[in-house]
């Protein structure tokens, strides 16, 4: 399942109980339902001379750089209503002239199919610039916590298939000893000392996946399946069912809430009218 899911760019999600059955279905559904553009494509193109694109960490979403990291796109594939999506660009830059005071770094365009008029639309972003100051303030050098927040993401979903890869050759002990070292380093993250709601909750993914491999029997009975779970989740940055729970609450939209909350009510109304009957 984990492999279909994976091919036609879904998310996956592991059931432990019958009580989240509906859950996991609304919130599919919800997501489904709410589509409103497909062929999403991130363009990426570098702005000064000296500005390189090293790297795109993108999760499960396919990426490219080209023309010798002059150019980068991303895609997406297609995204819900309300639904966002965060990615890392890793930039190599010379050092700035004497004058230089600003450099545009990056030129960001996007262009997807709108679902309901089937009209192919273009939007051009904003330019990426920094400031290059001849000295810097303590501000410059604070680490910002919504790049930190994602690096720790990544990690995380990283951590996990590292881990997980560990287990699938028998070596359980190596796995669970990676993932409480990778626990700590998270925990010590500027994110996560700042009460990050997402780092908390990555801390908490991984220590749940460390748990599923206390043996052999065990990982294959559900470990395996929770942690691609959690890993499709934080790569995909969607909402999935796993365990007892439908987790993600960070990647929860309006729709798949709505559609999730009318679920339960149905249940709640099909429920008292079996107990009138």
């Amino acid at each position: 399942m984990h492999v279909i899911s994976d091919a036609s760019g879904g998310t996956f999600s592991f059931i432990e109980s019958y009580e989240t059955v509906q859950d996991a279905f609304a919130s599919c559904i919800g997501g489904l339902l709410s589509v409103v553009a497909q062929g999403v494509r991130l363009s990426l193109r570098s702005a000064s001379r000296g500005v390189e694109i090293s790297s795109i960490s993108s999760g499960r979403y396919a990426n490219e750089i080209s023309y010798r990291g002059s150019k980068g796109v991303v895609d997406i594939v297609d995204l819900y209503a309300d639904e966002e999506k965060e990615f890392l660009i890793n930039l190599s830059v010379v050092p700035a002239e004497e004058t230089e005071r600003k450099t545009t770094l990056l030129d960001i365009d996007c262009s997807y199919t709108d679902v309901v008029p089937k009209e192919v639309i273009q939007i051009e972003c904003r330019p990426v610039r920094i400031h290059r100051p001849k000295s810097l303030s303590f501000s410059d050098t604070t680490v910002n916590l919504e790049v930190d927040r994602q690096r720790n993401r990544l990690r995380a979903a990283e951590s996990i298939a590292e881990a997980q890869q560990m287990a699938e050759a028998g070596n359980l002990i190596g796995a669970r000893t990676l993932l409480a070292k990778r626990r700590t380093d998270l925990r010590a993250s500027a994110a996560a000392q700042a009460g990050d709601d997402l780092s908390i909750r990555l801390e908490t993914d991984m220590e749940e996946t460390e748990m599923r491999m206390g043996s052999q029997q065990q990982y294959r009975r559900v470990g395996r399946a929770y942690s691609l779970s959690v890993k499709s989740s934080h790569s995909s940055q969607r909402k999935t069912s796993r365990g007892n729970t439908v987790r993600g609450a960070d990647y929860e939209t309006p729709s798949i809430a709505n559609m999730v909350r009318k679920s339960r009510l149905l249940s709640i109304k099909n429920e008292t009218g079996s107990e009138e009957e």
